[in-house]
């Protein structure tokens, strides 16, 4: 077998040997880049199409991947043997050693559970060090009923909604402005970090119309709660943002809501909701794991790895 490594842009007439994440395809990354950067992608080949990928952005003595995404890292196919990973990341550090540090942020492993050890144990060979672990939370998307993986307390505020009469709806033609403040608002009532910068909303619906879906529960034409979800690939969705309106917070419209966006992603061939982190920096947030695993949310890895070149 002869492999065929290449730097630079990416061709798009080889077909990928995995299933793509949005964050680490070409059209996400044209919107990461910033004034100065120098984006390279590292590509693995073999006859049949491209086996592993890695895009980085070169910034003032630094690589980094992402940019500015939720994660960027390795992707790489199923079955793919840990020496050949290993000798992909040490082509990698050799054409960047010469910079101060090389960070990057992989994928939760539960997205890609069969190659993510894999992937961890070949940038750890190749001279990473893990700087940081961030815990995630998602739900498996099956046959059963949303409420079968419920704490018995939120399935009671699911319950509650319901006969409340709330409605869950997709929001087929969101105004982003909108969403955007209702989020900014709830985070403003919780005293949370406000990290949106303005546009953020619309810039997402304008550049990825297809991979950004709106969802939201109504008492009549008035929204109490909102979702803003990214598919990241075939088989996941990521609830980006949360929100809801304060003064139905009694209610827990957000149960209700998570139920609507679990059959939803149910119907539509999604096998995981990726309801994202419950750390920040590692630092545990209790209350917030404790909300997301009565969600019936399981837990995994979302490692952030360090290499030092020889300029730090």
């Amino acid at each position: 077998m002869t492999f065929d490594f290449r730097e630079g842009q990416e061709s798009q007439a080889f077909p990928l040997l995995f299933d793509p994440f949005l964050f680490n395809e070409p059209r996400h990354l044209a919107v990461q880049r910033q004034p100065g950067d120098q984006l390279l992608t590292f590509t693995l080949h073999v006859p049949e199409g491209i086996l592993v990928r890695l895009s980085v952005f070169i910034t003032e003595e630094r690589a980094v991947s992402p940019r500015r995404a939720t994660f960027g890292g390795i992707e790489a196919a199923a079955g793919i043997a840990l020496e050949i990973l290993i000798a992909f990341v040490q082509r990698v550090t050799d054409r960047l050693k010469d910079l101060s540090t090389v960070v990057i942020t992989q994928y939760p492993e539960a997205l890609v559970p069969v190659t993510s050890p894999f992937i961890r144990q070949a940038l750890l060979a190749a001279g990473f060090q893990l700087t940081n672990t961030d815990l995630n939370y998602h739900i498996p998307v099956t046959d059963a009923p949303f409420e079968d993986g419920l704490h018995r307390g939120e399935r009671w505020k699911a319950r509650k909604a319901e006969r409340m009469g709330f409605a869950f709806r997709k929001i087929d033609r969101a105004d982003p402005e909108i969403l955007q403040d209702f989020v900014i608002r709830a985070r403003e009532r919780k005293g949370h970090r406000i990290t949106l910068f303005p546009g953020l909303f619309a810039g997402l619906f304008q550049h990825f119309p297809e991979d950004i879906y709106a969802f939201g529960v109504f008492d009549g034409e008035h929204m109490i709660a909102v979702a803003v979800t990214i598919r990241l690939n075939s088989n996941a969705l990521y609830t980006f943002h949360l929100a809801d309106d304060g003064d139905y917070s009694r209610y827990s419209p957000t149960v209700f809501l998570i139920r609507g966006v679990y059959d939803w992603c149910r119907a539509n061939g999604f096998g995981l909701l990726d309801l994202g982190i419950a750390t920040d920096r590692g630092e545990r947030n209790e209350g917030l794991i404790r909300f997301k695993k009565n969600l019936g949310a399981a837990e995994s890895e979302k490692g952030t790895f360090m290499y030092l070149g020889t300029t730090q």
